[in-house]
């Protein structure tokens, strides 16, 4: 489908995504990345621009078709009263489509760890690498998890992110291996204990500075 629309300086002929009731959709010819309505009688833009999407673009013109029978010539739609201003409203206030709720990532997996008391519970993956963990639920609060012992490196504050926990995550890696420590083994500590950067990256972490 095609449709002829007026430019500043002399006319243009596009292809049509919709054509339908005096109106049809295309491409913008300045930004193409946009959707926008032209009058196909007069070739004149009744709404530059309406949309990104063909989805709300689509509802933005059967929005726009409701208004009035736009198959008459462009004199009679002008001497329409009360048109210009319904069009206006409709672009001050323009309808979308329906947006897909998002689902939730699922977790890498779900492990099972073991409380103080030695009670057995479950607890989902987020991410994992190089011996560490990142599991938990962001509510209640994400916790840092050295894998081959299943002990908490670091519990974080509730609210924080799984992507603030990976980077936290990637930092005790790296100050692991700048201290010859592998997170891999089920005591990664060399002889003196945790690392003083270590430690304080625990503390800062669990005050939420991270």
């Amino acid at each position: 489908m095609q449709i002829t629309i007026k430019l500043l300086k002399g006319e243009l002929t596009v292809p049509a995504l919709h054509i339908e009731g005096g109106l049809a959709l295309h491409r913008d010819t300045a930004k193409p990345g946009y959707w926008s309505v032209s009058h196909v009688d007069s070739g004149l833009s009744v709404w530059d621009r309406c949309a990104r999407s063909k989805a709300d673009a689509m509802v933005r013109f059967d929005a726009l078709l409701s208004l009035t029978d736009w198959t008459r010539p462009r004199h009679e739609l002008i001497e329409e009263e009360g048109l210009f201003d319904k069009l206006r409203a409709l672009q001050e206030n323009p309808p979308s489509a329906p947006r897909k709720a998002r689902e939730p990532r699922p977790p890498l997996r779900v492990a099972k760890r073991t409380t103080w008391k030695g009670e057995e519970f479950e607890v989902p993956v987020w991410w994992e690498a190089g011996g560490l963990t990142v599991e938990g639920n962001p509510r209640e609060g994400l916790t840092i998890t050295h894998e081959p012992s299943g002990l908490r490196v670091v519990t974080l504050p509730r609210g924080a992110s799984r992507a603030k926990a990976v980077r936290l995550a990637k930092t005790f890696l790296a100050l692991g291996e700048e201290h010859g420590m592998d997170w891999t083994q089920k005591n990664p500590f060399p002889p003196t204990g945790a690392p003083q950067e270590i430690r304080r990256l625990v503390r800062n972490a669990e005050q939420g500075i991270l």
